[in-house]
Parts: structure tokens; sequence; C-alpha cells
């Protein structure tokens, strides 16, 4: 389950230590916008500061689960009198009513998704695949021109969407084997009969690099 950590937690802090923060974390209650989109923050601040002044500030909100703590770009509202407020809703089963967030003043926003910092807290080299997959999924659909389109079905060829959707498939079964407490050892998910390691798990660098 994902949950909101406590900025002390030694997981926060290695994870901080990634991305270089030059802030502290701090708890920011989230209050959202209506009709906000849960993906769509550094706009949903943009037109906020525009409508009520204020600042937006850029940083990073930090997410954790059993396996991964995560750093995701993220932009929060700074109010005239200098209150900071998370404007977006968070799309999570259980209601959260604040994030931690750490300003990163050399985040630069231009419109384009800024891929998140993983970090795997476990020993089980399974959730190292999650982020691998994860971050191919991020570049896959970023790369060139497809930085500047929501619907990649509009610029992606048959063969680009489908293995698109093989690279969120292989998230999903992964994700569920991590939940399972499955390892690599794990018989793999997918009906095969044989372990995830020789499955799925194999040569899997080079499946999913193998279209661009």
């Amino acid at each position: 389950m994902i949950t909101v950590p406590n900025e002390n937690d030694p997981d926060v802090i290695k994870l901080l230590r990634i991305v270089n923060a030059t802030h502290e974390p701090i708890g920011v209650e989230i209050k959202p916008e209506p009709n906000a989109k849960v993906i769509d923050c550094f706009n949903v601040v943009k037109k906020k500061v525009e409508e009520s002044g204020g600042k937006c500030i850029c940083g990073w909100q930090v997410w954790k689960d059993d396996y991964l703590i995560e750093a995701e770009a993220h932009a929060v509202w700074e109010t005239p009198e200098e209150e900071l407020i998370d404007l977006t809703p968070k799309g999570l089963p259980v209601p959260v009513t604040s994030i931690l967030f750490v300003e990163d003043e050399r985040m630069n926003y231009q419109g384009k998704q800024i891929d998140s910092v993983r970090m795997n807290i476990t020993n089980n080299k399974l959730a190292d695949d999650l982020i691998t997959v994860c971050k191919k999924i991020f570049q896959f659909g970023n790369e060139g021109d497809r930085a500047n389109y929501y619907d990649l079905s509009q610029i992606m060829n048959p063969e680009q969407l489908h293995h698109l959707k093989y690279l969120h498939g292989l998230k999903g079964l992964i994700n569920m084997m991590l939940q399972n407490g499955g390892s690599k050892r794990s018989q793999c998910p997918c009906g095969s009969g044989m372990i995830y390691k020789d499955c799925h798990g194999k040569n899997l660098l080079s499946i999913i690099n193998r279209i661009k």
C-alpha cells in the first residue's frame, strides 16, 4: 500500500541524497481545486497563481510502499501569505490529507513530464526490475516528439503501441508479484509454469529495449 512517509524516515533521507535535495522535507496540506486532475499539478498551480497571486513552488512529493520509495515531480501553491498548499487530488485507494514535499528550485518544468526517482528499499531484486520497467515506460513514452503528446495513439505506430501496452502489462505483473511477497525465483503469474527469472524476467533489458 502506498503511504506518505515521515520526514525522519531513514529511507526518505537516503532518497533525498539521490535527488541532491537542498531543502528539508515538510508536510503540505492537500486542498484540491475544483475539477483538478491528479496528473496536472503544474498547470493547476499556474492557473491558481494567475487567479489569486502567490507562487508556484516546484519540487518532489515522496511516496513509500513495502518495496519502493519514490520522489515524484510535483508543484504546490504558495499563497500570498506564504502558506504552501497542494491543489491536486491524489487518486489513491486510501485518502490522504497531506503530502511530504521537498522544494527543488532547480526543477524547470517546460510542459514535459519529469521522471520520478525510485529506490529499492528491500533486498528483493524483483523491485529493481520494477524500477527498470518504470524507467523504460517513461523513456519510451517521452522520446522525441512523444514528450509533447498526452495521447500517444496519435503518433505511435501499431508496433510501438503494442510494445507500450506490453511494458505496462509487465509493470503490473511485477507489482502483483511483489504485493504477494514474490521474488525472481517465484513462479511467473503469466501461467507458463516457469519461475519469473526464466520467463518474463529473462533477458529483461533486451526485451524492453527492442522497440524504439
